[in-house]
């Protein structure tokens, strides 16, 4: 019994809390037993000491090598995907390369063609006309093609294809038709031309062949 203000009251038996520290907070204090009173700043001590004791464990062997191999299989794709994208970019430049030189190469020869007065194929890859009173001469040295006008056609002339390409084949065969009913026989060259990328490296392979024909006028 306490007497307070001359009247009895019942003493309140004493708190029984639970050692966990509970998160109500009691006039800045944590009661974490019966008979203790933590402060705050202590008892979240304890707990940050638990969950570091939690987070101590690490990770098993099994889990690293789970990890290691999505890596490597993550790492891998992608390079594969990287791969094949520079890839495919060097074959694209390789054939813009190779149609270019083709192209450019026919269509200079076929305009010698069509404006000479008269043509030759000494050799199966040399062709020679005559365009007024001009003797041009094609021919292949070191894998490019060469252009002459008015001298020997050598590697000395004018290149007409490039560097970066390799001519592979180049074929001049002279064609003649004869019309009985005009009495006149037309004249044609059939040429045909097969250039590659020059380069070893694999990506880089690429070669095309083409066929042309044009008539003397």
């Amino acid at each position: 019994m306490i007497k307070m203000n001359g009247i009895n009251r019942r003493a309140s038996p004493a708190p029984i809390f639970s050692k966990r520290c509970p998160r109500r907070k009691r006039t800045g204090y944590f009661f974490c037993a019966r008979s203790e009173i933590i402060s705050p700043a202590k008892c979240g001590g304890i707990i940050s000491l638990a969950r570091l004791k939690i987070n101590s464990k690490g990770f098993s062997l099994m889990e690293i090598l789970i990890y290691i191999t999505v890596i490597a299989i993550v790492t891998a794709a992608i390079g594969g995907v990287f791969l094949s994208v520079a890839g495919g970019q060097a074959r694209a430049d390789a054939a813009a390369e190779v149609n270019s030189n083709v192209s450019f190469a026919l269509d200079m020869i076929n305009q010698d063609i069509l404006a000479a007065s008269a043509v030759t194929t000494p050799a199966a890859a040399t062709l020679a006309v005559t365009v007024g009173a001009t003797s041009i001469t094609y021919c292949v040295v070191s894998g490019q093609i060469f252009r002459s006008a008015g001298g020997i056609c050598n590697g000395s002339a004018e290149p007409i294809t490039a560097a970066a390409v390799a001519v592979k084949n180049l074929t001049f065969t002279r064609l003649e038709n004869t019309n009985t009913v005009l009495p006149k026989t037309i004249v044609s060259i059939q040429t045909v031309l097969t250039i590659g990328y020059n380069g070893a490296n694999p990506d880089y392979q690429y070669s095309l062949t083409k066929q042309t024909s044009s008539s003397l006028r």
